[in-house]
């Protein structure tokens, strides 16, 4: 019984680190996402005010109006995994995931090619160096390697799925405790 308890007071801790994670990630995320943008381009001065404010703009529209919607969304999610959900539920969360992240693509489209079309030669140039090495890790990595589906250890495809709904957490903020209702975007 002693055991239980530990395990349980260690899922508890475990659970509030990721809580404070998630929030700390998202309530950053902007900033971040400026660093990352950065790092690629290099921005001169106007483009880093106008990269800004367009970041800022998005995390605005994506708080006020998409995540209680995921709130929602992660809430179906949870209790269709403590039943057995069907193989048409994980199809229409699939589809209901894709329209979301459309939403997303939809909504920063815009500003995405107005920085698109401000940026100059020598940008698009280290940009596209940036690329190819980093194309190059994972092609090192795994050089030699053939394998098909059949033959991937279960483990590597395990730590792999854990590592993407890892992504997606961090990413959705699902911590947020209000409910929420979907909202188009603009």
């Amino acid at each position: 019984m002693k055991k239980f308890n530990t395990w349980i007071v260690l899922a508890f801790a475990l659970l509030l680190a990721a809580c404070s994670s998630l929030r700390l990630a998202y309530n950053n995320a902007d900033t971040l996402l400026y660093w990352w943008l950065d790092a690629y381009v290099d921005f001169d001065s106007e483009q880093k005010a106008d990269v800004k404010q367009d970041i800022g703009e998005f995390f605005r529209w994506h708080r006020k109006t998409q995540l209680q919607d995921y709130v929602q969304f992660l809430q179906k999610a949870q209790q269709q995994l403590r039943g057995n959900p069907t193989q048409a539920d994980l199809m229409a969360d699939y589809v209901d995931i894709r329209d979301r992240t459309e939403a997303l693509l939809l909504r920063s489209a815009p500003d995405i090619a107005d920085l698109a079309l401000s940026l100059k030669p020598e940008q698009l140039a280290s940009m596209e160096e940036i690329r190819q090495e980093q194309r190059q890790v994972p092609q090192r990595e795994y050089e030699g390697r053939r394998a098909g589906p059949e033959q991937v250890p279960l483990q590597e495809v395990d730590g792999t799925v854990r590592t993407v709904v890892r992504r997606f957490q961090r990413r959705a903020g699902s911590d947020h405790p209000q409910g929420f209702r979907r909202k188009a975007p603009g």
